[in-house]
């Protein structure tokens, strides 16, 4: 596994979970990403890019995306809504990290994009080299 991908905290935050095993085994450790719902403000959706490098790692490119929105229409309502259920609830979607897990590092704007690096194991590698012929 490289990427877990969730939702359920409906937060905008991005973890590594390191290998318990990190010199021998690196390629035990994973990233968690986690999304917002469209409904909570700020209403982000991510965009995913896998690329294997050069190297034999994996880079992750995950990027935070604002929708446009014109006045007037469902959007601007939906928005609208959005922040009136952050204001009246206090809902603190903003706040990338509300149970104080020292392992996630919060950046200045609570969203952000990111490139995330995963090392394959050796199996993996010789695998991938064996597909793709790269030196």
């Amino acid at each position: 596994m490289i990427l877990w991908v969730s939702g359920h905290r409906h937060l905008n935050t991005v973890k590594a979970f390191i290998s318990p095993d990190p010199i021998s085994a690196p390629e035990k450790g994973f990233w968690q990403v986690e999304t917002s719902s469209l409904r909570d403000f700020p209403q982000q959706f991510r965009t995913f890019e896998i690329y294997l490098n050069g190297d034999y790692t994996i880079s992750i490119i995950t990027i935070d995306v604002d929708t446009a929105v014109k006045d007037g229409t469902p959007a601007a309502i939906s928005r609208s809504y959005a922040i009136a259920e952050e204001q009246i609830v206090n809902a603190k979607a903003h706040d990338p990290n509300p149970t104080n897990d020292p392992t996630i590092k919060p950046m200045p704007a609570g969203s952000y994009n990111a490139e995330l690096m995963k090392k394959l194991s050796s199996k993996m590698e010789d695998k991938l080299r064996a597909l793709y012929g790269k030196e």
